[in-house]
C-alpha cells in the first residue's frame, strides 16, 4: 500500500476550502504514521520476533502473495517451541487426559477411537506434520477462519472418526480461531493473515480476502508437495465418511484431482465408453467430449508430490494474484471476482481439449485420467509467446501463470525454501499434466447426496454441502439430517416437553403427471426471451402444477402441526416431505421439473429449504410462543437418547372423523384427536395432565387440516389473542416462500406458494368438547367454512398490483373467494 498526497493550501481556489485541506493533511499524516509503524514491525527492527522456521516460511509465502501477514509474537513463538512433544506434535498422545475439549463433540467418537486418538495442546508446525507423514503419503488439510468455526470442528471430528488426525491439520487464518482450535485440542497450523482476520467474517463477503484465501491454499499445498508429501485438501463444509484411499488408488497416475459439480453419476461414469461428443452440463470432461461445460469444484482436491502438480499449484497461485492481468483464454480484462475455484477451472479449461480434434483425451484407454496441455510450445517457446496470439481460440497459447509460476518455483519464492529453489535442477517445466475428475458416485455433491439419494450415504466417501440453500445454516441442517453433524450437545436431543411429529401429505395415487402439456406454447416470453413468464410455465408443466398443490398441503399440515406443538409445549420434528418438482435458478427445470443433467427420479424427498426459509424458521424458537424445530432424522440419530427408540417411547395419535369415533378409540386405549381439534381439546387429550402427556414422542397420523381453532378455555372466552400471537409468528417465520424459477429474470419466474388460510378464534362455547361441537350449529358452520377454505383450487397467477412487486414484474397467486378467511 502506498499513500501519497501533495497539497498546497495557497493553491486552493478559495479560503473556505483551506480547513478541509488541513483535515485532509491530518488524515494523510495519520495514514503515513500507521504505515511507517507497520513497516517498522514487519522489518524486524528492535527486538526481532522468535519465529520457528516453518511458521516463518508460511508467513513469507503470505507476504509474497502481497499480504503482510503478522508473524507470531515472541511469547507466542516461544509457546510454540516448547512443550513435551509426541511423535505428531501434540502435548498428549492419549485420549484419556484430564484436559477436555471446549465442546462435547468427543462423545460422538467410538470408544476405541477416543481412547487411541491424539490430542493437541498447541498449534502444530509444518515440520511436526511432515515428521508424522512419511514421504509419498498424504497430508489432510483444510483452511478456515473464525467465521466457519463450527463447520471446521465438525470437519475435524470426522477426521478423528477415521483415525487420520495425526496426518491432518486445519490452517487457521486468525488468532481467535487458533485459540478456539487449541481449546478443542484439534490439530491446526497457525497461518494468521491480517487481511483475513479483520473482521473474522464470511470470507466470501470480502472479495480481496477470499481471493487471497485461495492463493494461500495454493501456497500451503506447495509447502508440502515440494517436500515429497501428497496433499488431500478439502473445504470445512466437506464431511469425510470413509477413508478415500481405496477410491483414489486407481487414479494415482494423475498429478492433480478434484471433485466436480456433475450431478449425474450415470454421465460421470461414461468415461470408459467415450460415446458422447457433447457432454452433459457440468459433466463434459469425459474422454471424447468436444463440447459442453465441465465444472470442477475445489471443495476436494488431491495434489501428488510430482513436478507437474507443483507447476499447477504455482500457476494457480499466480492466477489468483494477477487479477488485473490479461486473461489469455477469454481475451478480456479479468475482474477482481476471480476466486480459487474459477482460477482452478480456467487452468483446466485452457488445456483439457488441447488435443487433435479438440476432444478430451485420456492418458490411457478406458481411464478417467485425462491429459491437460497447458504449454504446447514447451521450454523452446519462450521467445514465441507473443507469436502464439494468432490462434484466436487460445489453443496453442500457454496457460496464464504457467511460466511465471514455474519461475517462482525455480527461484524459491514459493514452496520449500532451499538452495536451487523448490524444484530440483533436473526437473524441467512440464508442458502438460494428468488430471482426474473425482468420481461423483464417491465424492458426492449436495444434490446427489440429499436430493437424489434422500440423505442416504450409499457409496459416498465424502459429501460436500453444495447445491444448498440457506447459507451455513442450511449446510448445518443438511448435515444434521444426514446424521453427520456431531457438535450438538445432549440437550439438543432431549428438549423439555418432548417431541411432536406427523406423517406428511403424500402425492395423489396414480401415475406421475406428464412432463409437459403439448397444447401449451413453448415460445419464450419473459424479459430476456430465454425463459417463460409464470402463467406460461404453469401451463407448460403439469408436474409443476401438481407440485404446487402438494406444497399447499405441506404448508397446511406444517402450520397445523406447529399450532399443536405450540399448544402442547413440544418440539416439532419436521418429517421428510415428498415433492414432485426440484428447484433451480436455471430455466431448464421447465417443464420436466428435474434438475438439468441429473439422475433425479420423481417423486423425491425434497429438503425443507425448498419450501421454507430455514433461517427464519429456526429463529422462531427464540420468540415468545415459538416452536423449536428439529430435523426429520433426529429420533434415529445415534447421539439421541436410547430411550427414544425404546418400545412405547412413541405414541401414535389417530385422527378421527367424528366424536363417536374418538370415543371408541379412547375406549380402546388409543390416543386420538378429531379432524377439527381446538387448542383446548388438544390439551385435554394430549397435554401434560393427560394419559399421554409424559410420552417422549407423539406421532400424528396426519396433520393436514386438523387444527380447528383457538378456544382459549382458560380465559373463558374466544381465542382471538392466542390466534393473533400465533399468526404473527407464522407470518414472520414460516410463510412467504416461493418456487424458483422459470426465468433468469427472477420476478418473471418465481411462483408464490399457496398459504393456508389463517387459523380461527372460535365462537364462545366452541372447541371445548368434540360432541358438543357436533351438536352446536354455530360450531359446525365454523368448521365447515374452515374445511371449505382448505380444499384444492386451480392455481392462477396474475401480475402483481401496486408497489415494488408490480414495478419489478412479479406475479401474485390469485386466491378464489371461496378460500378467503372465514369471519
Amino acid at each position: 500500500r502506498v499513500c501519497v498526497c501533495v497539497c498546497s493550501a495557497n493553491a486552493l481556489p478559495t479560503k473556505d476550502m483551506r480547513p478541509a485541506a488541513v483535515l485532509i493533511a491530518a488524515a494523510v499524516l495519520l495514514c503515513v504514521v500507521r504505515l511507517s509503524r507497520e513497516r517498522w514491525e514487519f522489518s524486524g527492527r528492535g527486538a526481532p520476533p522468535v519465529v520457528p522456521p516453518t511458521e516463518l516460511l508460511l508467513w513469507q509465502q503470505g507476504r509474497t502473495a502481497g499480504a503482510a501477514a503478522q508473524p507470531p509474537t515472541p511469547a507466542e513463538a516461544s509457546r510454540s517451541s516448547t512443550g513435551a512433544k509426541s511423535p505428531g506434535g501434540g502435548a498428549e498422545s492419549s485420549g484419556g487426559g484430564a484436559k477436555q475439549p471446549a465442546s462435547g463433540w468427543r462423545r460422538a467418537l467410538p470408544d476405541e477411537v477416543r481412547q487411541s486418538a491424539q490430542w493437541f495442546d498447541r498449534p502444530r508446525t509444518v515440520e511436526e506434520l511432515l515428521a508424522a507423514v512419511p514421504e509419498g503419503a498424504a497430508v489432510w488439510l483444510s483452511l478456515s477462519n473464525s467465521a466457519f468455526r463450527d463447520l471446521a470442528v465438525n470437519w475435524a471430528a470426522h477426521v478423528y472418526r477415521l483415525g487420520k488426525e495425526r496426518s491432518a491439520a486445519i490452517a487457521a487464518l486468525d488468532r481467535n480461531f487458533v485459540a478456539a482450535l487449541v481449546a478443542e485440542r484439534l490439530p491446526c497450523l497457525e497461518l494468521v493473515h491480517p487481511l483475513l482476520e479483520r473482521p473474522a467474517a464470511n470470507l466470501r463477503s470480502n472479495v480481496t480476502g477470499f481471493r487471497r484465501f485461495g492463493a494461500m491454499k495454493a501456497s500451503l499445498v506447495l509447502s508440502f508437495i515440494t517436500r515429497g508429501r501428497d496433499v488431500l485438501l478439502s473445504d470445512v463444509d466437506v464431511v469425510w465418511i470413509r477413508d478415500p484411499e481405496a477410491v483414489l488408488r486407481p487414479l494415482m497416475e494423475a498429478d492433480v484431482m478434484s471433485s466436480t459439480d456433475c450431478t449425474s453419476i450415470t454421465a460421470d461414469e461414461t468415461y470408459a465408453r467415450g460415446e458422447r461428443e457433447v457432454g452433459p452440463a457440468r459433466c463434459a470432461y469425459m474422454p471424447g467430449n468436444r463440447a459442453g461445460h465441465a465444472a470442477f469444484n475445489t471443495g476436494v482436491l488431491y495434489f501428488r508430490a510430482t513436478t507437474a502438480a507443483k507447476a499447477f499449484a504455482a500457476a494457480w497461485r499466480v492466477r489468483l494474484l494477477s487479477v488485473a492481468e490479461q486473461d489469455e483464454l477469454h481475451y478480456v480484462r479479468t475482474t477482481e471476482y476471480v476466486d480459487d475455484q474459477y482460477a482452478f477451472n480456467l487452468l483446466l479449461w485452457h488445456g483439457f481439449r488441447n488435443h487433435p480434434g479438440g476432444a478430451v483425451t485420456s492418458t490411457r484407454p478406458r481411464s478417467r485420467v485425462i491429459s491437460v496441455v497447458v504449454d504446447p510450445k514447451g521450454s523452446a517457446g519462450e521467445a514465441n509467446v507473443q507469436a502464439a496470439a494468432e490462434d484466436a481460440r487460445g489453443a496453442r497459447r500457454t496457460a496464464f501463470g504457467w511460466r511465471s509460476g514455474w519461475k517462482q518455483l525455480v527461484e524459491g519464492k514459493v514452496g520449500v525454501s532451499r538452495p536451487g529453489g523448490a524444484v530440483g535442477a533436473d526437473e524441467a517445466r512440464p508442458t502438460s499434466f494428468a488430471f482426474a475428475p473425482l468420481p461423483a458416485r464417491f465424492f458426492c455433491s449436495g444434490h446427489v447426496y440429499w436430493v437424489q439419494q434422500g440423505g442416504e450415504r450409499r457409496d459416498c466417501v465424502a459429501v460436500h454441502t453444495t447445491f444448498t440453500e440457506g447459507g451455513d445454516t442450511g449446510k448445518v441442517w443438511r448435515l444434521r439430517e444426514a446424521r453427520l453433524w456431531l457438535l450438538d450437545p445432549p440437550e439438543y436431543y432431549s428438549p423439555a416437553g418432548g417431541f411432536l411429529t406427523f406423517t406428511p401429505p403424500q402425492p395423489l395415487a396414480g401415475p406421475l403427471p406428464p412432463e409437459s402439456d403439448p397444447s401449451a406454447s413453448s415460445d419464450f416470453d419473459d424479459k430476456y426471451r430465454t425463459g417463460w413468464l409464470v402463467p406460461t410455465a404453469l401451463r407448460r408443466s403439469p408436474r409443476l402444477r401438481a407440485h404446487l398443490e402438494l406444497v399447499r398441503r405441506h404448508l397446511l399440515a406444517l402450520r397445523d402441526a406447529l399450532a399443536l406443538a405450540s399448544v402442547l409445549g413440544r418440539t416439532l420434528v419436521v418429517p421428510r416431505l415428498p415433492c414432485l418438482c426440484d428447484r433451480s435458478e436455471a430455466v431448464t427445470i421447465i417443464p420436466s421439473c428435474v434438475f438439468e443433467a441429473s439422475d433425479l427420479e420423481l417423486p423425491f424427498h425434497c429438503p425443507i429449504s425448498h419450501i421454507l426459509d430455514l433461517g427464519r424458521l429456526l429463529r422462531m424458537a427464540g420468540q415468545p410462543g415459538g416452536v423449536p424445530i428439529r430435523e426429520s432424522t433426529l429420533l434415529a440419530n445415534p447421539l439421541a437418547p436410547r430411550s427414544l427408540a425404546a418400545p412405547g417411547a412413541t405414541v401414535r395419535v389417530a385422527i378421527a372423523a367424528n366424536a363417536s369415533a374418538i370415543a371408541a378409540m379412547r375406549l380402546a386405549g388409543k390416543a386420538a384427536l378429531s379432524v377439527a381439534t381446538s387448542d383446548a381439546e388438544a390439551k385435554a387429550s394430549l397435554g401434560r395432565e393427560s394419559r399421554w402427556g409424559s410420552a417422549e414422542v407423539l406421532h400424528l397420523a396426519s396433520a393436514e387440516g386438523i387444527f380447528g381453532g383457538w378456544a382459549d378455555a382458560a380465559s373463558g372466552g374466544g381465542g382471538a389473542a392466542a390466534r393473533d400471537r400465533f399468526e404473527q409468528l407464522m407470518r414472520a417465520y414460516v410463510l412467504g416462500g416461493s418456487w424458483c424459477c422459470s426465468s433468469w429474470y427472477k420476478p418473471h419466474g418465481a411462483f408464490d406458494f399457496a398459504e393456508p388460510v389463517s387459523t380461527s378464534a372460535l365462537p364462545g362455547g366452541c372447541g371445548r368438547d368434540e360432541r358438543v361441537d357436533e351438536e352446536t350449529a354455530v360450531c359446525m358452520r365454523t368448521q365447515q367454512r374452515r374445511r371449505a377454505a382448505q380444499r384444492p383450487f386451480e392455481f392462477r397467477y396474475v401480475p402483481a398490483r401496486g408497489g415494488s412487486r408490480a414495478r419489478d414484474g412479479y406475479f401474485s397467486l390469485e386466491v378464489p373467494s371461496r378460500v378467503a378467511e372465514p369471519p
